[in-house]
């Protein structure tokens, strides 16, 4: 380095030391919480003939990161904003299914579980999670666990990094390895673990009256104010509690320690059109129509039932037509996908969930809006039940399967080993395979034993041919024995 450009740079390196001496210091907010995770911000500011290294680029990952994290964590908080649901897994007595969902971690962060996730309750890996965020390590097996019996345990999720993508690193001169590889991207990821205790950001849940404290009784520099909220200590968001006893799940309470962040993704308004209220959708345990509502001059439900949507009694509008006479099959045909908003959850559910959940005969004759709504009445509907069941039957009969249930059978689910043995998955691609199975339902070939059912559709046939149809019908068989449990599991619980 020539002495003029070392000068030059000392100068600038003093000057620079100056104006930080000068800088005030800035002490905590008084109000008790930082204004973010980090007391400043810093990007990096290019210029021309700079040399641009690793640190600057992620300078600027990580500036505008943490600046959506505080946005996130300040304005929005954090919780569960859609989806995520706990239910049973009914392949495994010791597992729990995670539905995909939305969620925002204590820490700002988003947490994006992009698809159904099966959690063991009984099982997890080294560093103590049940769903590791970059999948499961070949070279690690998962530990098993003994849960005891009745002791509360809690289903919960946090945001994780991913390194993945490696690549390959060029060797220096000096003798370094040649084959040395470095992760070229970071993908954002997901932990689930399965927590004995509550994390302690969920022990002193704010209420309204802590709210309206903060919002307004608070001294910040001597007058009232707002104070910022601390930063949870633990990154858990918990997504149910689960009774475990046996080696078995005997209850998921997705209510007692979920919380949830308000959203404005479902509602909207239209210029112009005016907003319509009735005394139903002004009620506080009330579904509302959303559909009724997007109609200009929408008018007030002719009848009204109450429904217990898990603890909560909530009233049900009729603003749908009833032709005297049709079937509910036919009604839920043309109303089947009128939307109902749950105003205190934000969930929409459908006309067709409804009655799918109240197992309502599709065959039923209606004759007015009340006399199709008394089906419903004072009835306990597992609405986040009926979507998982379907989320799995649609897994193993396929979609058209889960299209003539609703047909046919209104969308119960405990209705779904009555269909056809043809609806099997790949019956319909050999006709073969069709005309053995004749009238045979669901439930009809799970009742049969594996070899009886397999000797059915393989009798008479040449010995290349049948090893072939002896591997299709195990494999039918055994889709219909799943299909019957899920069938017969709802029943159950209903």
């Amino acid at each position: 380095m020539s002495e003029n450009l070392a000068s030059v740079l000392l100068s600038r390196l003093g000057a620079y030391a100056e104006t930080l001496g000068d800088a005030p210091v800035v002490d905590a907010d008084p109000c008790g919480c930082p204004p973010a995770d980090a007391v400043a911000l810093e990007r990096t500011r290019y210029f021309a003939r700079q040399v641009v290294g690793p640190d600057d680029l992620t300078a600027d990952q990580r500036y505008f990161r943490d600046k959506h994290r505080r946005h996130n964590r300040l304005l929005h908080g954090w919780g569960v904003v859609c989806g995520a649901c706990v239910v049973p897994d009914p392949d495994d007595e010791c597992s729990v299914i995670v539905t995909p969902g939305y969620v925002l971690g204590p820490w700002g962060d988003e947490i994006v579980i992009p698809h159904r996730v099966r959690v063991n309750l009984c099982k997890q890996d080294p560093g103590g999670d049940a769903v590791s965020p970059c999948g499961a390590d070949p070279w690690c097996s998962d530990v098993r666990i003994d849960r005891l019996d009745d002791a509360p345990l809690y289903v919960a999720v946090r945001y994780a990094d991913c390194d993945t993508r490696p690549v390959r690193v060029s060797g220096c001169s000096c003798g370094c390895d040649e084959t040395e590889c470095e992760y070229s991207r970071t993908r954002d990821g997901y932990a689930i673990r399965v927590l004995t205790s509550l994390p302690s950001s969920h022990s002193d849940e704010g209420t309204l009256s802590t709210i309206y404290g903060l919002l307004w009784g608070v001294t910040c520099l001597g007058g009232k104010g707002r104070a910022c909220p601390p930063c949870p200590a633990e990154p858990w968001v918990v997504l149910a509690d689960v009774t475990f006893s046996g080696g078995t799940v005997k209850d998921i309470d997705c209510f007692a320690h979920r919380r949830y962040v308000a959203s404005a993704a479902m509602f909207s308004f239209r210029c112009g059109a005016g907003l319509g209220t009735t005394e139903t959708s002004s009620r506080q345990y009330a579904l509302v129509d959303i559909d009724a509502l997007e109609d200009p001059e929408p008018a007030a439900p002719a009848a009204t039932v109450a429904i217990r949507l898990g603890d909560r009694w909530m009233s049900v509008p009729a603003a749908f037509e009833v032709q005297e006479g049709e079937t509910v099959g036919a009604l839920l045909a043309r109303e089947g996908d009128r939307r109902l908003l749950d105003p205190d959850s934000g969930d929409v559910i459908t006309l067709r969930e409804l009655y799918a959940a109240a197992a309502v005969d599709p065959d039923t004759t209606v004759r007015s809006r009340g006399d199709a709504l008394v089906h419903l009445e004072g009835r306990r509907l597992d609405i986040t039940g009926v979507r998982a069941v379907t989320s799995s039957l649609s897994d193993l009969l396929g979609p058209d399967a889960v299209k003539r249930l609703e047909d046919e059978h209104a969308g119960a689910p405990g209705r779904a080993a009555d269909l056809p043995a043809r609806q099997l998955p790949g019956v319909a691609a050999d006709m073969r395979l069709e005309e053995r199975l004749g009238d045979l339902t669901i439930a009809d070939v799970s009742e049969l034993e594996r070899e009886r059912f397999i000797d059915r559709l393989t009798a008479d046939q040449p010995d290349e041919e049948k090893e072939r149809l002896a591997g299709l019908a195990s494999g039918l068989w055994e889709t219909a024995a799943r299909v019957r449990r899920l069938a017969e599991a709802w029943k159950g619980g209903q």
